[in-house]
């Protein structure tokens, strides 16, 4: 999307008058981009604003923007209204809600998931949740399916990279304590390029720098963690898209523990969450 490239380029201007332009032409694609914008920015409280404003409530319900209004009310923490307004199915639920199911059924449900155009997008919140959870076994099975895109994260690809930074991270830390030394040190191995190489872009968006930030402490360097989780903060990050996780229950992030600088920054990600909140609830929306 050019609005979003714009603002992750640091062209915030350029981006909102994208979105100015197209509202006379498709005011719901100019509603649906604004919304996208602003989730980037952190600024869930104004797009649950918009969401949910009776203009506005025929156009989210037909777009992509209903997946923008459940992440931001997710993200928040108010996970069972985001579930409220999107077509979950009872796994998914069991997954946004923390309530993993064994091994043997989390298997059955994510079996029609492989090789999908957005299996990535649909493993992320079951992998951070397995992981979270210390459940490596399970993480490995699901790495060990032939043709999926955790298997993939063997190949170091352009193509892979920017999921490949955190994701292979935790599977190789689960390999690892496992037992399965060999296969972890691959697995690090495209977690280290991916950082690497993505760090060299430049304009590295305050996401994809808590990513980084993350895979850097399962890899084992703290230090090189929390300079880059600073960044993120400073940036106005406060929250890993998709989830609502307090920033000491990320994965990888809880090696950083004990470090004041740290609980400091825990501090200031969860006032903005609280912020976020208030605003949503002064008006009136939950």
């Amino acid at each position: 999307m050019v609005a979003s490239f714009a603002l992750q380029n640091g062209r915030r201007w350029q981006a909102y008058a994208l979105v100015e332009r197209l509202r006379s032409a498709d005011p719901d694609a100019a509603l649906e981009v604004e919304m996208t914008l602003l989730h980037e920015e952190g600024d869930n409280s104004r797009v649950v604003e918009l969401g949910r404003a009776k203009r506005n409530i025929n156009a989210v319900r037909t777009s992509d923007a209903k997946g923008i209004l459940f992440s931001s009310l997710n993200e928040m923490g108010y996970v069972r209204e985001a579930l409220l307004i999107d077509e979950a199915s009872p796994f998914d639920r069991r997954v946004y809600l923390r309530r993993l199911p064994d091994r043997a059924t989390i298997l059955a449900e994510t079996r029609d998931w492989v090789g999908q155009n957005d299996e990535w997008s649909l493993l992320m919140p079951l992998m951070l949740e397995l992981a979270r959870t210390q459940r490596h076994a399970d993480i490995v099975a699901l790495f060990e399916r032939e043709g999926s895109a955790l298997n993939r994260l063997q190949r170091i690809e352009e193509g892979n990279r920017s999921y490949r930074s955190l994701m292979a991270a935790i599977v190789g830390d689960s390999l690892a304590k496992l037992g399965r030394k060999r296969e972890a040190m691959q697995l690090f191995r495209a977690a280290d390029e991916a950082d690497r190489v993505t760090l060299t872009n430049g304009n590295v968006v305050p996401l994809r720098l808590a990513e980084i930030a993350a895979s850097e402490a399962m890899l084992g360097r703290e230090a090189r963690a929390m300079a880059l989780l600073e960044r993120a903060v400073a940036k106005g990050w406060f929250v890993f898209e998709g989830s609502n996780y307090r920033l000491d229950e990320v994965p990888g992030l809880t090696k950083l523990r004990g470090d004041p600088r740290f609980d400091r920054l825990v501090q200031i990600t969860e006032a903005k969450r609280e912020r976020e909140r208030r605003e949503t609830e002064t008006l009136g929306l939950i």
